[in-house]
C-alpha cells in the first residue's frame, strides 16, 4: 500500500543519512535492507487482517537467515563471494521449491 511504501521510504532516507555518517557509503545499503524488512513486517501484519495467511515460522526464519547471510557475504566481497552467494541462492530455492512448484501449478490451472 501507499502507506507502507511511504513508511519504508521515510525510514530508508532517515537511516541512510544517519548510517552514511557511521558506516560510509555502505550505510545506505544497510538502511535499505532495514527499511525493506520493516516494510515486509508492516505489510505482513496488515495483510493478515484481511487475508488468512499460514506462516511456517521456522522456514521463514531459515530463509531470512540465509538472505541475511547472502547479503553479508556480498557486502564483504570475500574471495569467491559470487560463488558463495550463488550457492546460498540455490539453497533458498531448494528450500522453497515445493511451494514454488505448487504456486506455478495453481497459476497454470487457472489458464
Amino acid at each position: 500500500t501507499l502507506l507502507t511504501t511511504a513508511i519504508a521510504a521515510g525510514l530508508n532516507i532517515g537511516l541512510g543519512i544517519w548510517f552514511v555518517s557511521i558506516f560510509g557509503p555502505i550505510g545506505v545499503a544497510y538502511a535499505t535492507a532495514i527499511s525493506y524488512f520493516v516494510q515486509f513486517v508492516v505489510r505482513a501484519i496488515h495483510t493478515r487482517s484481511t487475508v488468512k495467511i499460514q506462516w511456517n515460522l521456522p522456514k521463514l526464519l531459515f530463509n531470512v537467515g540465509l538472505l541475511v547471510l547472502q547479503t553479508a557475504v556480498m557486502l564483504s566481497q570475500c574471495p569467491f563471494y559470487l560463488w558463495i552467494s550463488a550457492g546460498l541462492f540455490v539453497l533458498v530455492f531448494a528450500t522453497n521449491v515445493k511451494d514454488i512448484l505448487a504456486l506455478v501449478r495453481q497459476k497454470l490451472k487457472k489458464r
